[in-house]
């Protein structure tokens, strides 16, 4: 009997650690890498919107008359005198664009052209602002074709832009230039007069 119960006894443990036996070990759980994250960077901190410029006034009702006075001088006499007039609303642009050819004996066919471009603004003192530009080429200097020769004559031309400030109709002179190659000497001489 006691052999029995010990056989028993013994089947009953064998029993009871079978199970413990046949099961494994877990596996040693080995991390997975993180996964690349779906979700956008956070933007960069935006600055703050610059300030618009100050605009530019519109313009006044206001016209203004400019009488631009070209003079031409070749050696002794006489100036040539060329004048070219034109009226311009405020803070808007205007134009005059005039050209000719002349014949020369020597030469051939000469270009003869005078082109004004302003823009004025009248300042609230009453001064005028005037952006000015001006091309011109004369009759070329030493032609001597009314005397019936051909002597050869040199080309002159003036190619000037500034900006200048002048008085209601006072006249000023705006520039002078001087022939590179003869005696030649061109003074231009401008007014701007603020109608009303």
């Amino acid at each position: 009997m006691l052999r029995q119960s010990l056989l028993t006894m013994t089947l009953c443990s064998a029993a009871l650690a079978a199970p413990v036996a046949q099961t494994k070990p877990a596996a040693p759980v080995t991390p997975r890498p993180a996964a690349p994250s779906t979700t956008a960077p956070s933007p960069m901190p935006q600055r703050p919107p610059a300030e618009a410029a100050p605009r530019e006034p519109a313009g006044q009702s206001l016209n203004v008359k400019l009488d631009i006075t070209i003079t031409d001088m070749t050696g002794p006499g006489e100036p040539l005198r060329k004048t070219v007039s034109m009226v311009v609303a405020d803070r808007f642009a205007g134009s005059i664009r005039t050209a000719g050819t002349q014949v020369m004996t020597a030469n051939g066919p000469q270009p003869l052209t005078i082109n004004v471009d302003a823009t004025p603004t009248v300042l609230k003192d009453g001064a005028i602002r005037l952006v000015f530009g001006l091309e011109y080429q004369p009759r070329p200097g030493g032609d001597n074709t009314a005397q019936g020769t051909s002597t050869p004559t040199r080309m002159s031309q003036i190619n000037e832009r500034m900006a200048v400030i002048v008085q209601d109709g006072k006249p000023l002179v705006i520039s002078q230039a001087a022939d590179a190659g003869s005696d030649r000497k061109v003074t231009v001489e401008l007014k701007a007069t603020v109608l009303k």
